[in-house]
């Protein structure tokens, strides 16, 4: 009876500690996107290297101005004609794997989008209008 009982304990002490750790590294890779902008990173610390915009799709590349946080994921949202892009980056993720670099292609109909915005919290910048170069 009392050897069933300690199995039983710990099963369940497994099972909750693999839930809580696995949760701290999957909620902030991926819980973040349920928030929209408001977790991304602030666009002033964004350097833009290169946007590309051809018929199906606008591509970034870029990095970011701190070396030890690591780029995570982005999310977009099109608003009349303007795309808005958040880029996320994470401290913790950053501590094992220090990338800030980033590559994205967002597909999307040129003919739609004048304008790409990055955005973060409260803050946006424009690095694309339609007609630059």
């Amino acid at each position: 009876m009392k050897t069933r009982n300690i199995k039983k304990r710990v099963t369940i002490i497994t099972v909750v500690l693999s839930v809580i750790v696995v949760s701290a590294f999957l909620v902030p890779r991926y819980g973040w996107k349920l928030f929209g902008f408001q977790f991304c990173e602030n666009p002033s610390a964004i350097a833009i290297l290169d946007i590309v915009v051809t018929d199906d799709f606008v591509g970034l590349r870029g990095d970011i101005y701190s070396s030890a946080v690591s780029y995570v994921g982005y999310t977009y949202n099109i608003k009349g004609n303007s795309l808005y892009v958040g880029l996320k980056y994470n401290l913790l993720l950053g501590f094992f794997h220090r990338d800030g670099s980033f590559d994205i292609r967002i597909p999307v109909d040129k003919n739609t989008i004048d304008k790409v915005i990055l955005t973060g919290g409260e803050s946006e910048k424009t690095v694309y209008e339609k007609g630059d170069t």
